[in-house]
């Protein structure tokens, strides 16, 4: 009860204080709290966070009332006739049954009403941000999205990417570019950790991913995601030599509590001297306690470690690529940081473990590294300016 008051209470200011604000954010990633503060100063906004509660889908899967709509069929081509039969089954509840209840709560709840422009990096998950958002860009808003992970200008397959470039009016990217005038390369949005690399004595971690048993979106390049990913950890731990064994860390992936095949369980039976961390911890936090950071996928935490320096490698597969993004990952594949089998990727720990700087700090490497992070995770402390810049015009 007295977080619902304090809500109301909260909302009600917001909608004397922010009505006249011009820019709306939310769900800003990487963005700092004092940072978003200073940009809402710089463009004479006034600062505010509204309180909602996200909607839980309530209502079931309508048979008969899907059975109403009528979809074409009789197509040539295969795989879309597939779609085409399926559509009625898999079309979310979201877009169907609880069409209505959602657009109507969007309207009820205290997000503002009239905003020019609309500042995210990320509506998934968000059900009733998403209804509303819809509504505000019918009415003549416009959205600016900025990204929010790896794999965006990267990966052949980047299932937010298009979508999110489709709908914004100007999408902001963490420094590549691409033909489309709604692309805006700017920069990685958080200033850099000023912090050295400490020595800790040949501490390693290990960052889990999301691993699901079924694929959830189209992605045709692997077999199973749970044994695809099962194999590469078991491959690169049992390759590991038995005496740095006893100095591995396991950071499992925050989703792993609310998907049924993680990694964690599978990792304490079969190699128990494996510590176990707590899923919630942040990466950028604890990362300057290891020596070095292995990813089983350049995840955006891996991308995040270049950025910040710190010695690090990552598991990836070549297919998956653009070819306007071969030529860095062929750079950092033949320094070491990028690998195509666990074993390399093993033997490589195994040899350098003792002296990781010689190899972090090459001339080779580090110029791969930089490349690298210049084109896709480009660091400029002016990041903050450069927004404002870009939401003036």
């Amino acid at each position: 009860l007295k977080k619902q008051i304090l809500t109301l209470i909260m909302n009600n200011i917001n909608k004397v204080v922010c009505k006249n604000n011009k820019f709306f954010f939310h769900n800003n990633y990487f963005l700092k709290k004092k940072d978003l503060f200073k940009l809402n100063l710089s463009l004479n906004n006034f600062p505010s966070k509204y309180y909602y509660t996200n909607y839980v889908i309530k209502n079931r899967f309508n048979k008969i009332f899907r059975k109403k709509f009528k979809i074409k069929i009789n197509v040539r081509d295969k795989k879309e006739k597939i779609i085409r039969v399926l559509l009625k089954e898999l079309m979310p509840i979201v877009y169907l049954e609880d069409f209505q209840t959602l657009k109507n709560l969007s309207k009820k709840s205290m997000l503002p009403k009239k905003k020019k422009i609309i500042f995210t990096s990320q509506c998934i998950d968000d059900n009733i941000f998403k209804f509303w958002v819809a509504d505000q860009l019918s009415n003549g808003s416009k959205l600016i999205f900025a990204q929010h992970g790896a794999n965006y200008g990267t990966h052949i397959s980047c299932h937010g990417e298009d979508h999110e470039i489709k709908i914004s009016d100007k999408f902001l990217t963490w420094g590549w570019s691409k033909k489309n005038n709604k692309v805006i390369p700017c920069s990685f949005f958080s200033k850099k950790n000023t912090k050295k690399i400490k020595n800790i004595d040949k501490k390693i971690l290990i960052i889990g991913n999301a691993t699901y048993f079924y694929k959830y979106y189209n992605e045709v390049y692997f077999q199973s995601p749970y044994t695809f990913h099962k194999n590469r950890y078991f491959n690169f731990l049992e390759n590991l030599d038995d005496k740095l064994k006893k100095n591995i860390y396991f950071k499992p992936h925050p989703k792993e509590k609310i998907i049924d095949y993680g990694m964690t369980e599978l990792i304490k039976k079969e190699f128990p001297n494996i510590k176990i961390l707590n899923q919630s911890s942040k990466i950028e936090n604890i990362m300057e306690e290891y020596e070095v950071l292995i990813f089983f996928e350049p995840l955006t935490a891996f991308l995040h470690a270049l950025n910040l320096n710190k010695p690090c490698i990552s598991l990836m597969h070549f297919d998956i690529l653009r070819n306007s993004c071969k030529k860095y990952y062929k750079s950092l594949y033949q320094n070491k940081i990028i690998f195509d089998k666990s074993e390399r990727a093993a033997f490589h720990i195994n040899k350098n473990i003792n002296n990781l700087e010689k190899w972090w700090n090459s001339t080779k490497t580090r110029n791969s590294r930089s490349n690298f992070t210049q084109q896709y995770i480009r660091q400029d402390d002016s990041y903050l300016n450069k927004i404002t810049n870009i939401l003036k015009r």
